[in-house]
C-alpha cells in the first residue's frame, strides 16, 4: 500500500503531466514544495501578531490624545450615556418641543438666491423677518441691507463643527436658531475645556476675520442650527472699508457711540 501523502502524490500526478513539463510551471511547484504546512502557520502566527502589535500600538496613541480629537459634544455624549435618568432608557431632552422662533420660508428662498437676483423687496423683506435677531438688529440700517443683500442661509445638525481652531477664517456667522457650544484645545494639559454656549441672536466667528489670523476655538452645533453666513471679505467691505470715512457716517458714528457704552458696562 503507497503510504504517500495525497498531496505529494498529487504534486506528483501534475509534474507528470505534460502541460506542467514547463521550466515556469516545475519552479512554481518546487517553491511550493518548500514551503511544508507547519511553516506556513508559523508565519501566519507571526503575521498575526505583527497586525495585533499594529493595532495597539495605534490605539494608545489615539486613546492618550484623544482629548484633542474629541469634542466637548462627543464627551458630554459619552458621559450622557453612562447617566441614568431616573431609571429611563432614554433622554428625555431629545423630546422636548423646540420653541424658537424661525425664518420663514419665503425668508430662506430668499437667502438661497443669488445676491444680484435679489430685488430691494426681497431686502426690505429680510430686514423684517432679521429684526428679532439681536446682533443683526443692533446694526444700522445701511449695514443691514448690506448684510441682507450678501448673506446666505446654511443649516447644520447637531454634532457638527462649524469652526475648527486653528483653521483660517472664512465667513462670520448670525444665529437664526439652535445652540452653538465654543471649546478650546488646551495643548499644556492635553484636554479640550469649555468656553461658552451661544443661541438665537448672537453671531460668532468675527474675531479671526478682523485680525486675520487663524480661529482661536472650535465652534459646534450642540442642537439644528439654522445660520446667516457673511464672508470674510463682505464683512471687511462692509464693516472696515473707507478707513475714518467709514466712521463719518451719523447712523455709523451713534451705532460705534452704542457699542462702547456697552463695552464700559461690561
Amino acid at each position: 500500500m503507497d503510504r504517500t501523502p495525497r498531496f505529494l502524490r498529487n504534486i506528483q500526478e501534475t509534474l507528470n503531466h505534460k502541460e506542467c513539463n514547463t521550466p515556469v510551471v516545475k519552479w512554481r511547484l518546487k517553491s511550493r514544495q518548500k514551503i511544508s504546512l507547519l511553516q506556513k502557520f508559523r508565519l501566519c502566527g507571526r503575521l498575526a501578531i505583527i497586525c495585533y502589535r499594529l493595532c495597539k500600538f495605534s490605539y494608545k496613541r489615539v486613546d492618550s490624545n484623544k482629548a484633542e480629537f474629541l469634542s466637548i459634544l462627543q464627551e458630554s455624549d459619552q458621559m450622557s450615556d453612562n447617566k441614568n435618568i431616573e431609571g429611563l432608557l432614554f433622554d428625555p431632552n431629545q423630546y422636548k418641543a423646540n420653541k424658537q422662533d424661525r425664518v420663514p420660508v419665503e425668508g430662506k428662498r430668499i437667502l438661497r438666491v443669488s445676491p444680484p437676483k435679489r430685488t430691494e423687496r426681497d431686502l426690505r423683506y429680510l430686514q423684517v423677518c432679521l429684526r428679532n435677531i439681536k446682533a443683526f438688529a443692533e446694526y444700522p440700517k445701511t449695514m443691514q441691507e448690506r448684510l441682507c443683500r450678501v448673506g446666505w442661509y446654511e443649516t447644520y445638525e447637531p454634532r457638527r463643527a462649524i469652526v475648527r481652531q486653528g483653521h483660517l477664517p472664512h465667513s462670520f456667522y448670525f444665529i437664526l436658531s439652535g445652540v452653538i457650544i465654543v471649546t478650546q484645545y488646551d495643548e499644556e494639559r492635553g484636554c479640550t475645556k469649555f468656553l461658552v454656549c451661544l443661541g438665537r441672536g448672537m453671531a460668532f466667528g468675527e474675531l479671526a476675520v478682523i485680525t486675520n489670523s487663524r480661529r482661536q476655538a472650535t465652534c459646534s452645533t450642540r442642537t439644528t442650527t439654522e445660520l446667516l453666513c457673511i464672508s470674510a471679505k463682505d464683512f471687511v467691505e462692509i464693516f472696515m472699508s473707507g478707513g475714518i470715512h467709514g466712521f463719518r457716517n451719523p447712523e455709523q458714528e451713534s451705532f460705534m457711540r452704542t457699542e462702547t457704552v456697552h463695552d464700559c458696562e461690561y
